[in-house]
């Protein structure tokens, strides 16, 4: 068996890594023997980002192929239709099982020299071991701080970097490096997977020394005002030592946002914000096996206790 390096576009890679796009869809094919796609993200990002099985590979007119693979192709019909322009054959390779890497790997540490292939190169399958080796061995590093707005995250984030020199920056600040519009003061946000892949890219392009607070949520709120669940998926990229979820009761939030921002909530909103960021925030911390601690905004101490435990280690 072996493997094949694929180059693919940032903006494809990503849907694979977070499950969105289930073929990929070469001129192509792949050989038989190929067991897993190694992705390589091609520019900006340039990095071997993740590892996917080959589950079947799947042949035919452009057309027929479209209409087997559309739903799960993660890709628009105009782009399809340009690409397979003049082809009799399109192919399209299913994944499953996806790995992302935690620890985006830049290619030349691996292949001396390192050209991007055109579409995709064989390499051997020892490469496989040798991914997985070098992902486990890396230590993770970022501790997320989740909770709604308003319990004081921010503050005690300050605290917290004051008082163990550790770095804290806030999933909106490393969103906005890479945006041209801002949010703005409401917290509805618009598009809410597209902001989720800008920040697993900004948190890979940090060289960490040490340990990291990741100053975020587990749910937020759309523009239509319904609370959205963050994926699973993207706290498994983030590469998260654990998970702490500041609580703070709704009446206090309410009050906090409108001095804050002028802004008046229906505290039924702020309830069921709260109630949805617990148990989502619980699912995660069970389906990744990531450490949880759910702290009261007002219990600085206990997190002191947490991160000097941490920071001794």
């Amino acid at each position: 068996m072996k493997l094949a390096l694929m180059s693919i576009r940032p903006e494809y890679a990503f849907k694979i890594l977070f499950e969105q796009k289930k073929f990929e869809y070469r001129k192509v094919s792949l050989s038989d023997d190929v067991s897993h796609v190694v992705i390589y993200a091609t520019a900006p990002i340039q990095r071997i980002i993740g590892i996917a099985s080959v589950k079947r590979i799947l042949k035919g007119s452009p057309h027929r192929i479209w209409e087997n693979t559309k739903k799960e192709g993660g890709v628009v019909r105009s782009f399809y239709r340009d690409y397979f322009k003049g082809k009799k054959y399109a192919y399209a390779i299913e994944l499953e099982k996806i790995i992302p890497l935690n620890n985006w790997l830049v290619p030349n540490t691996l292949f001396p020299n390192f050209v991007p292939p055109q579409s995709f190169k064989y390499i051997s399958d020892t490469y496989l071991e040798i991914l997985l080796t070098e992902e486990k061995e890396k230590k993770n590093q970022v501790i997320f701080m989740g909770g709604i707005h308003g319990v004081g995250k921010s503050t005690l984030c300050k605290k917290l970097q004051n008082d163990f020199n550790i770095l804290s920056m806030t999933a909106s600040q490393l969103i906005k490096e890479v945006s041209e519009k801002e949010e703005g003061k409401n917290k509805f946000v618009k598009n809410i997977d597209t902001n989720q892949h800008k920040l697993i890219k900004q948190i890979k392009k940090y060289t960490l020394d040490g340990y990291f607070i990741l100053d975020g949520h587990f749910t937020l709120l759309d523009k239509k005002r319904n609370i959205k669940k963050i994926e699973a998926n993207v706290f498994r990229q983030m590469n998260l030592h654990l998970m702490i979820l500041i609580d703070l009761e709704p009446e206090i939030i309410v009050n906090r946002l409108k001095q804050r921002d002028n802004i008046v909530y229906d505290i039924d909103l702020i309830r069921q914000m709260r109630d949805e960021e617990i148990l989502h925030a619980k699912s995660i911390s069970q389906e990744l096996g990531i450490p949880l601690y759910i702290i009261e905004s007002n219990k600085y101490e206990n997190l002191k206790e947490i991160f000097s435990s941490i920071i001794s280690t």
